[in-house]
């Protein structure tokens, strides 16, 4: 059970790293307001954190 917690949690890890890298080649700023650069960072961070937790979800649901 606890193999299974700490797989979970570096599949959280690995996916948000993923979507965060993926996310990152799109130009926010065209979007965006450039005057604020630090929202649209905190954007960037929340979608992938978004994408991160379904693609997860996705691999934990397959690997059970």
């Amino acid at each position: 059970m606890n193999l299974y917690k700490i797989l979970s949690v570096f599949i959280y890890l690995f996916s948000f790293a993923f979507a965060f890298i993926g996310l990152s080649s799109i130009q926010f700023e065209k979007f965006c307001n450039v005057k604020k650069p630090v929202q649209v960072q905190i954007l960037l961070f929340a979608l992938s954190m978004g994408l991160g937790y379904f693609i997860a979800q996705f691999l934990v649901m397959f690997i059970m």
